[in-house]
């Protein structure tokens, strides 16, 4: 398969939207396709998009996710809604309600949303370790992104 590199690529997404460089594959018959690894650091850029833009809000209790943002999140740190309950100290009927119903998108407390924001940006840093710690698994430092924690970091300690 060919490769192409698309400079402006606008990727669209329940979190965010953005614009940056791809590499798509092209199939014999000229049909363009995203590789899954190209999907996933898209989602992680997306996620840190959504974690740069609303971390403060959540912090100071500004922030609302509706039934769409929260599945969102949970695809990108790779949980269940047994998971996710565990990860935020959050009962599974509240995460279910939360998943099923639109209308009552703050099923969530505010200091539910202050942790998947935190378990979130712990995510971004450590890639895996959202759903480690859910299932109370040990945290290893070996694969922690130092230029996403950087980031993650100056978002959290911003004046």
């Amino acid at each position: 398969m060919k490769t192409e590199i698309i400079k402006d690529y606008r990727y669209k997404h329940p979190l965010a939207t953005i614009t940056t460089e791809v590499t798509v594959k092209i199939s014999p018959k000229g049909r363009r396709m995203l590789s899954a690894s190209e999907v996933k650091r898209l989602g992680r850029l997306v996620a840190l998009e959504y974690f740069k833009k609303n971390y403060k809000s959540a912090l100071s209790k500004d922030l609302s996710i509706d039934a769409d943002i929260l599945r969102a999140l949970m695809a990108i740190m790779n949980l269940g809604q047994s998971e996710l309950s565990h990860l935020i100290a959050c009962s599974e009927s509240k995460v279910s309600r939360a998943l099923t119903d639109n209308d009552n998108y703050q099923a969530l407390g505010d200091a539910h949303i202050v942790l998947l924001m935190e378990r979130l940006g712990m995510d971004l840093v450590r890639p895996g370790a959202a759903k480690s710690l859910a299932n109370k698994e040990i945290l290893s430092n070996e694969c922690v992104d130092l230029q996403l924690a950087e980031v993650v970091n100056s978002v959290r300690y911003a004046s």
